[in-house]
Formats: C-alpha cells, sequence, structure tokens
C-alpha cells in the first residue's frame, strides 16, 4: 500500500480508508473500551474534514463573492432607455433702471464712457479673483486691456477685443462702433451664498453704454431663471457700482432724462418708475435686428420677448 497523506491509506480496491485508528496511541491508552475508541477515532475523522471545510470556505468564498459582483453589474437597469421630462423654467427682471451720466470739471463724455467700462470690468475682475487668473493665464488680458479707473484717460474701447466666453463663464462683450455703444453680459449660476438660494436657478447681468454728444445713456438690466415650479421669487438688488458712481468726483448720474440737477448726491436711489420701461426702450434701440445680433444679450418690446443668438451682422 502506497502512503498518499496523513492518516489516509489507499487500500486493494483504489479507495481511500482511515488508517488514524491504526496509527494513533490515544486509542489503546489506558485500555480504552472499543465504545470510547471508536468515539475518538470518529473525533478525529471529524477534525480534518472541518478543517478542510474552513479552507474551502476561506478559500472559495472571496471568488464566489467577485462572481457575485460581476453578475450584479451586468444586470440591465430596468429604467434604461426611459425618457426623463424636460424641466420648465420662468424668467423674470428684479432690477432694471435707465441713467444718464454727465462730466464735471474738464473730462469729457468720451471721458465718461471709458471710465464706466472700466469701473464694469474692474468690478467683473473683482468676480473672477485672484485664483482664476493664477488658474487661467488666457484671461491675463482683462488686466492689461482694462487698466485701473483711474487710468481712463489713456484707455480707448476701440483698441480692446471684443470678448466671446471665457470658456468657464458665460460672459460676453460688444462694442457697436457704428453707434458709439457697449455691451456686457454675464449669466452666472445661483452661488448658494444667500439665503433663498435655489437649486437649477441662474442670474443674468446685463449692462449697455451709448455715447451721446454731451453725456453717456447707461442701462441696466439684472434678471432671474429658474424652475417654474419656485414658488419664491429672487431678491432684487441694485449693483453696487451704481452706488459708486454716485459717490464719483468726475462725474453726476441721475435718472435718464430727467437733468443734470436730479443728479443723485447721496444713496438711497430712488426712481421715479419710468427708468424700467425707458431702459427697455432705449435696449430695443440698440438692438434691432437689422443691426446687430449678440449672443446672449435680450431685449423686450411691448412684452414679446426677443432673443439674438448669433453674432453681430454690422459693425
Amino acid at each position: 500500500m502506497r502512503k498518499v497523506n496523513a492518516g489516509f491509506e489507499k487500500n486493494g480496491r483504489g479507495k481511500y480508508f482511515n488508517n488514524t485508528k491504526k496509527n494513533n496511541p490515544l486509542l489503546n491508552k489506558n485500555k480504552n473500551t472499543e465504545k470510547e475508541n471508536a468515539k475518538i477515532s470518529q473525533l478525529l475523522q471529524d477534525e480534518p474534514k472541518k478543517e478542510e471545510t474552513e479552507d474551502a470556505l476561506s478559500e472559495d468564498t472571496p471568488i464566489e463573492n467577485e462572481a457575485l459582483e460581476e453578475a450584479n453589474e451586468k444586470i440591465i437597469p430596468t429604467d434604461l432607455g426611459k425618457t426623463t421630462h424636460l424641466v420648465f423654467f420662468k424668467k423674470y427682471d428684479t432690477y432694471q433702471a435707465l441713467f444718464e451720466i454727465s462730466p464735471k470739471g474738464d473730462i469729457t463724455a468720451k471721458d465718461c464712457f471709458s471710465k464706466v467700462v472700466l469701473r464694469i470690468m474692474n468690478w467683473f475682475r473683482k468676480r473672477l479673483g485672484e485664483e482664476a487668473f493664477r488658474k487661467n493665464p488666457k484671461i491675463s488680458f482683462l488686466k492689461t486691456d482694462y487698466p485701473a479707473i483711474e487710468n481712463f484717460k489713456e484707455f480707448d474701447i476701440e483698441k480692446v477685443s471684443d470678448i466671446e466666453g471665457l470658456g468657464f463663464l458665460d460672459v460676453e462683450t460688444r462694442y457697436l462702433s457704428s453707434k458709439k455703444a457697449w455691451l456686457f453680459s454675464l449669466e452666472e449660476p445661483d452661488n448658494g451664498q444667500e439665503k433663498m438660494s435655489v437649486t437649477g436657478r441662474a442670474f443674468k447681468t446685463e449692462y449697455f453704454l451709448y455715447l451721446k454728444d454731451n453725456s453717456v445713456v447707461f442701462g441696466i438690466r439684472e434678471s432671474c431663471r429658474e424652475p417654474e415650479d419656485n414658488t419664491e421669487d429672487a431678491k432684487g438688488l441694485r449693483p453696487g457700482i451704481v452706488r459708486d458712481m454716485v459717490f464719483d468726483d468726475d462725474i453726476c448720474i441721475y435718472e435718464y432724462n430727467t437733468g443734470v440737477k436730479n443728479a443723485f448726491a447721496c444713496t438711497p436711489i430712488i426712481l421715479n418708475g419710468k427708468s424700467k420701461d425707458n431702459c427697455r426702450e432705449y435696449t430695443t434701440f440698440l438692438l434691432t435686428q437689422n443691426t446687430v445680433r449678440c449672443r446672449f444679450f435680450s431685449c423686450r418690446v411691448n412684452s414679446t420677448k426677443i432673443i439674438s443668438r448669433q453674432w453681430m451682422r454690422k459693425r
């Protein structure tokens, strides 16, 4: 007979039998009875089987778990291909006004125009933050093309290029040389800093400047877009640059068509209620479809919304 492993031998029929009873001295110690020896033999036979079972579980269980995970990954979701519903939204204005700006002292209306452009672009740079300039060197032109506000006399709007989006922001500027007008548009998601923050809400800021002979027309519209099932509108806020211009010693700012005598000398700034309608009319004048089309800028005429999404036709 050939010994194959501890406690097992092969008989003449080719089968293995347990030889622990034959070789183990515990079975014959102190003349144990045949019945007791049988119990001990049974225990000795069960022990390797138990170890074998534990080893098999410890080795096979991870393989079975991996197979189960692979099977779960291959399960096709029951809702695959199911059409999702669109989210409808609503739009409304949160602030809209039309101002007029006249020069003080020895500066010209063109200087006023340049100063307001720089004030808007400096405000925009602050909104971006220095970290944005470190991460995106390509936007460094916002510092070189648009200097500090106090350098307004050296600034020439016709020498800078229009902004057609920055890749990470929906922002655009347009200078209309034929009308001596400049447009700025910025759309941004709700940053969550307000108590009334709403998922899916976006804000849009639009400025336009129009150079007249002795003054500058300055229009502002702040609007909001959000899911239509939201029941509470966004809070209306006047841009801070309006207050800054009130305390600018080089200019006078007042509500459009009311005259320099009504220039704001302090805050709060109280409008007469016509400013909103005047702003819409002026926006329409600047953005007639035969003259100019901008990608983001929009206007409303008699409650009919006009949205232009093409590039400028004429300059």
